[in-house]
């Protein structure tokens, strides 16, 4: 599974992508707060992959929250996997 390709950015009240006529990511934002993490969601995803390379380098590195957390991401299943996210 993929995502919709950032950047993704706050237009009256919605998350969109491809700007203020693009995709819309999500609808009805509560809090400032919450829009600013999804819209950060896309570049986080990627800075989390770029540190994987410490995992080949540091073998005594414990990672697993970071794989973790890019599995969620993509949407695939880790033995420690949480129900509890958001849906779309």
């Amino acid at each position: 599974m993929s995502h919709t390709p950032g950047p993704w950015e706050i237009y009256e009240g919605e998350i969109r992508a491809g700007g203020p006529m693009g995709t819309i990511i999500c609808e009805s934002i509560q809090h400032k707060a919450d829009a600013a993490l999804i819209c950060a969601a896309p570049e986080m995803l990627e800075a989390l992959k770029s540190v994987l390379w410490i995992d080949l380098v540091y073998a005594h590195a414990d990672l697993s929250l970071v794989y973790a957390a890019i599995a969620k991401a993509e949407a695939h299943s880790t033995k420690n996997e949480s129900r509890a996210g958001c849906s779309r």
